[in-house]
């Protein structure tokens, strides 16, 4: 599709994109991608953007004023640390919003970018205080699976993370596609190997065992909104904990 587009820029927001995923959307389409950031509660879009240095997104401070707290506490943070990021609009007259918290987590830097712009900026978005997955004691974000998954050019972007309970422990499956080109080409062994690669990869980067089921290209639904991550079977909130 790259040679039909004239298309140079995209801007893209809604939901968080990891660097590999943004990397494979420009190879493919022949664009530059800038992240955007924003919420409906502080205006939509534009609270922050990536410059051409990709440094981090730089904040529009003369409308927001960020800060970032941990998030158990409420304690404002130091930059480089990471923490819930926190805002006040600063132009807001009829609903004014005071130290908001998006519940988004990333941390904040205002040393210089190189791009020459002044405002602090934010680093990507590595979850949300309520995303957060506990398996066996350890803690994980599903972007976590997303840039472990784009690492291997043999899979799709097109993933689900499936929690169960097996003799009351939690068990993690994850069903990615494959590409076309690899589908077609597949043969028991390529699949297997593949899939202990990724077992591996995953247990050494997030810290316990999964099972992946490698899938034919186009298995899973697709989402006209915010793709659906995580389907969690687990019975209780107490089971998640």
């Amino acid at each position: 599709p790259r040679d039909s587009l004239s298309l140079r820029l995209g801007i893209h927001g809604a939901e968080p994109m990891s660097d590999e995923l943004r990397d494979e959307i420009q190879e493919r389409l022949g664009i530059r991608i800038a992240r955007d950031y924003g919420l409906t509660e502080l205006g939509g879009p534009g609270v922050s953007i990536e410059c051409e240095e990709r440094c981090g997104y730089h904040i529009n401070e003369d409308y927001f004023y960020p800060e970032v707290v941990d998030p158990e506490s409420g304690k404002s943070l130091p930059d480089g640390e990471i923490g819930e990021l926190v805002f006040t609009a600063l132009a807001k007259e009829a609903s004014p919003l005071l130290r908001y918290r998006t519940r988004d987590l990333a941390r904040l830097d205002r040393t210089p970018c190189p791009c020459g712009r002044t405002f602090a900026r934010h680093g990507r978005i590595l979850g949300r205080t309520d995303d957060m997955l506990i398996v066996g004691g350890v803690n994980f974000f599903p972007s976590q699976m997303e840039s472990l998954l784009l690492a291997f050019e043999e899979l799709a972007p097109h993933y689900v993370i499936r929690l169960s309970k097996k003799n009351r422990v939690d068990a993690v499956a994850v069903d990615v596609e494959v590409t076309p080109e690899f589908w077609a080409a597949r043969s028991a062994g390529t699949l297997e190997s593949l899939r202990s690669t990724i077992q591996y990869k995953a247990k050494e980067a997030i810290g316990f065992r999964m099972d992946f089921n490698l899938l034919e290209p186009s298995s899973l639904a697709r989402s006209e909104g915010k793709s659906k991550r995580v389907d969690d079977k687990r019975q209780s909130r107490r089971d998640r904990l």
